[in-house]
């Protein structure tokens, strides 16, 4: 790993409801990102949680096999059709 590189944490997650669980979940995943680049000595950098129902929809294919880091960095929903709008 390059020097100075961050860790980033990718999380994919089921039907997360943010008003129960969700925000308990993020600061879980937060805290774990934070000690694992301790260990490492690595600065923090991205934590992705991508959450999707349970069910998997064939006009959502393309965006659920796509780079994360693509997909996180568009800030664009996917349309029907998988396409992602401009930003």
């Amino acid at each position: 790993m390059a020097a100075g590189r961050r860790s980033r944490l990718i999380a994919y997650a089921h039907s997360i409801d943010f008003g129960a669980k969700g925000y308990d979940n993020l600061a879980g995943l937060a805290a774990l990102q934070r000690h694992a680049a301790g260990q490492l000595r690595r600065p923090v950098g991205r934590l992705i949680m991508m959450v999707k129902p349970a069910h998997a929809y064939k006009t959502e294919r393309s965006y659920v096999l796509a780079d994360p880091e693509a997909a996180a960095g568009s800030g664009q929903p996917p349309d029907g059709n998988g396409q992602r709008g401009e930003p």
